[in-house]
């Protein structure tokens, strides 16, 4: 074979192989990367997870109940076949804590008015 030959034929196959990747491209992946990361978090009742994908790449996030869910929504996503990283965005309820306040005679309140 000539060299125009073989470069003719070497760009026909770049060609092809370009086209086959962008036919089953990004937008396959991350339909079926959502699809499938959806139904794993529901199946686990956590559905105050919202998931967004960047091509291979999710991003987790919501209002978490516990560390625990959080922790149970990472590895699911973690161990979804395809993925290639996982970020979290989650925040947490704030719960009220109910502290104490000091009386005049306790030694907290004493050492305070000393200094």
């Amino acid at each position: 074979m000539n060299r125009t030959a073989t470069l003719l034929l070497g760009l026909i196959g770049f060609i092809l192989i370009f086209s086959l990747a962008v036919y089953n491209g990004i937008d396959k992946v991350e339909n079926d990367l959502s699809t499938r990361g959806r139904a794993a978090l529901d199946e686990h009742n956590l559905q105050w997870v919202e998931l967004k994908i960047d091509g291979r790449n999710l991003l987790l996030s919501g209002l978490a109940p516990s560390e625990k869910a959080v922790s149970d929504a990472l590895a699911l996503a973690e161990n979804l076949p395809g993925v290639d990283r996982v970020y979290d965005e989650f925040s947490f309820h704030e719960k009220a804590v109910k502290t104490e306040k000091p009386s005049s005679g306790s030694a907290w309140s004493s050492s305070i008015k000393a200094q």
